[in-house]
């Protein structure tokens, strides 16, 4: 206690703030190889501690790493004393303090390796605003933009937006990544071709609709 106090003192003439951390219940995997699944996990961890509580297992896929919290931290202790292996993949395994997303690292390559690694993920993340590209899709008239419209599209395409509301009633306007918008326009002609062939299943509110094109 000694120790920490005069840490303490000497970290506040430097704006540093000292915080005791509790025993790590977790681990973190990095470089987690896709072979390796979260059920693969579960089941591998929670063979090696004892007693029958389950393990917590949260993958990122994005930077292929995963936390596991184990019941109690005698259980990191046991896992962090040996080596591991799973489906003839060695993991990376480090200790992780969950109340402030710290983990540890073994080696100062390995610890560039990681920053390196997190780096590139956050160009990723900056590179395709730039690249985003605004199309439309011309429909064939009004009615068959509003069953689109009740399809609920941008549900099921997130990485897209979609505008109704252009200054041409039957157009729709896609924004996004260039593969991403053809990707979307394929399928709202496709849809849209089966609406007019009514091949789609529809709604009592819809088949109004395709009674009013079929008029036309």
């Amino acid at each position: 206690a000694a120790i920490v106090q005069k840490i303490r003192k000497k970290q506040k003439k430097k704006n540093v703030e000292v915080q005791m951390l509790k025993k790590p219940q977790s681990i973190k995997l990095i470089q987690l190889s896709t072979k390796i699944n979260k059920d693969h996990l579960e089941l591998y961890f929670e063979s090696k501690i004892k007693g029958d509580d389950p393990v917590d297992v949260k993958i990122n896929e994005k930077d292929q790493s995963a936390v596991i919290t184990f019941p109690h931290p005698e259980d990191v202790l046991r896992v962090m004393s040996v080596s591991h292996t799973i489906k003839g993949e060695d993991l990376k395994i480090h200790l992780y303090f969950d109340e402030v997303q710290l983990m540890t690292f073994t080696s100062e390559e390995e610890k560039k390796e990681v920053h390196v690694l997190q780096m590139k993920l956050r160009e990723a993340d900056k590179e395709p605003s730039s690249n985003k590209i605004t199309d439309a899709c011309l429909l064939k008239n009004e009615h068959c933009l509003q069953i689109l419209k009740q399809h609920n599209i941008e549900s099921e395409h997130p990485e897209v937006q979609l505008n109704f509301d252009t200054d041409v009633e039957s157009k729709i306007e896609i924004t996004g990544l260039p593969s991403d918008v053809n990707a979307v326009q394929l399928k709202l002609l496709r849809i849209a071709s089966q609406i007019e062939s009514k091949i789609w299943h529809t709604t009592l509110y819809c088949h109004e609709f395709l009674t009013k094109v079929e008029k036309e």
